[in-house]
């Protein structure tokens, strides 16, 4: 382009200076962005993630630190998202017997490295018997979302196993009322759209992927904080007096308590026992279909430590219940009940202040599971 007066054609900046420089400056940054994701991954210690399946999971091949409570420790999930000691790529199908364990943050190993939960003591003391241990818990399940989530590894995942311990945490029933009305995603075509967008711009870009590491942090200071493990008063509270303690008005604590306050039983125990109940046998049928034994564990929570809870609701309708389905149980209760005071058998295998086991707790724990794998399973 000439100008009229046989100057020198301006340029493209001159032409537009202000939509020029805009340009430019969001091309840089852009650049850095890529370059500052390629080096740096804002979302190295946020390893919890949502799923549309089965509600919530971990982000697969992760390596963290976190903490619960006062406890600080490491997190590492392998290729299937499932906690584990290291980093690696699970097979789907193994030639080694399988043994896959759902449940809780109990069985998540809450407060624990790996090699200290009951996960990890399993998968240590099997390693030399050909059997490998997978741990598909996480903080907060329950029945429903165990059997989502079972299906989707069979049907979806193809993954292979032989036997599924299903760990029955008294917190389940009050879960179960929470997730009543959640339900998987239909999959439809959109909503795969922006799911395929957002782990591209997750992959690619530095600040979209801290923004996204800061949500999924504020989630998990959520959950984490559901029941916080710095609430000693409590403990000390309830080995002071038991009894006052299950006549606090408290939403919260009746997640472990319903087992002992009629009121709460009646109000919506009932309802979640039976919710529970439905899914572990929709659960059942699916280890039939896929040859899967399946085997039920229960255990008490610090609430329940005395002699009266041996037969409790809990243990009866998880005794009535696994009978009319022959299903194995192995009944915990017994572990921690009767042989010494509750306030005694809360200090030796519990987090301070807390209802998670410490590592004294998750290794009873595994001691008893490891029992039973050697006596009741098919070696």
């Amino acid at each position: 382009m000439v100008e009229p007066n046989g100057g020198k054609p301006k340029t493209l900046f001159e032409r537009n200076p202000r939509k020029t420089l805009v340009f430019t400056v969001v091309l840089l940054f852009l650049i850095v962005d890529v370059l500052a994701r390629a080096a740096f991954n804002p979302a190295r210690d946020s390893f919890r993630c949502s799923s549309r399946y089965y509600h919530h999971d971990f982000l697969p091949n992760q390596d963290a630190r976190t903490a619960w409570g006062q406890q600080k420790y490491s997190v590492l999930t392998n290729s299937l998202g499932f906690r584990d000691r290291s980093i690696r790529d699970v097979s789907l199908a193994s030639e080694r017997r399988r043994i896959l364990l759902i449940g809780d943050s109990f069985i998540e190993g809450m407060g624990m490295d790996y090699d200290n939960s009951v996960a990890g003591i399993l998968g240590n003391s099997l390693k030399g018997e050909g059997i490998e241990v997978l741990n598909a818990a996480a903080v907060s399940y329950s029945p429903k979302l165990y059997y989502l989530k079972i299906r989707h590894l069979i049907e979806q995942k193809h993954l292979s196993f032989d036997e599924l311990y299903v760990f029955l945490d008294i917190s389940d029933p009050h879960d179960e009322i929470i997730y009543k009305y959640w339900d998987p995603s239909d999959g439809s075509n959109f909503a795969s759209a922006l799911r395929a967008v957002d782990g591209f711009l997750q992959r690619r870009f530095f600040l979209y992927s801290y923004l996204a590491a800061r949500r999924r942090l504020n989630r998990q200071k959520a959950v984490s904080n559901f029941f916080p493990a710095e609430g000693a008063a409590d403990a000390q509270f309830w080995v002071q007096d038991l009894k006052e303690y299950l006549r606090r008005s408290d939403p919260e604590k009746d997640r472990f308590l319903w087992p002992n306050k009629p009121s709460a039983l009646k109000e919506w125990g009932q309802e979640g026992l039976s919710l529970c109940a439905r899914y572990l046998a929709q659960l059942q049928q699916l280890c039939t279909r896929h040859k899967i034994r399946m085997t039920l564990v229960i255990y008490p929570s610090p609430y329940q430590l005395t002699g009266s809870n041996l037969n409790g609701v809990p243990v009866t309708f998880w005794k009535a219940f696994t009978e009319e389905h022959r299903i194995d149980l192995l009944n915990l209760f017994p572990t921690f009940i009767g042989t010494r005071p509750p306030e005694a058998v809360y200090a030796t295998y519990f987090i301070t202040g807390d209802v998670h086991w410490n590592e004294s707790g998750n290794r009873i724990v595994a001691e008893a599971v490891l029992e039973h794998i050697r006596t009741n399973s098919r070696m």
